[in-house]
């Protein structure tokens, strides 16, 4: 997508995720392993049953990206897999 700043782009795609299909049992169970690993997966949630909206800040590290670390971690394309991720590349077409 390309606009403004402000004109609801990422407003947008965040709600993209909300009218595609719920997962199936076999993402569910794919993402939920993910997010289990990653202690992410809310208390009061068994089961991750939507898809995932992944926003990673344009400063973030390449570990943080695909993963690794000193503490290997899933990173955040893990964390959108079957989901949705937005890279806003607004600091890079600005140059």
């Amino acid at each position: 997508m390309i606009g403004s700043p402000g004109t609801g782009k990422t407003l947008l795609a965040s709600r993209i995720s909300t009218i595609l299909p719920r997962l199936s049992q076999e993402e569910s169970l794919e993402t939920t392993r993910i997010y289990s690993a990653m202690g992410r997966l809310p208390s009061d949630q068994s089961l991750v049953m939507l898809r995932q909206f992944r926003t990673p800040h344009h400063t973030i590290s390449e570990a943080g990206l695909v993963g690794g670390g000193s503490t290997p971690a899933p990173g955040e394309i893990s964390l959108a897999h079957n989901g949705l991720m937005l890279w806003v590349l607004t600091v890079l077409l600005s140059m």
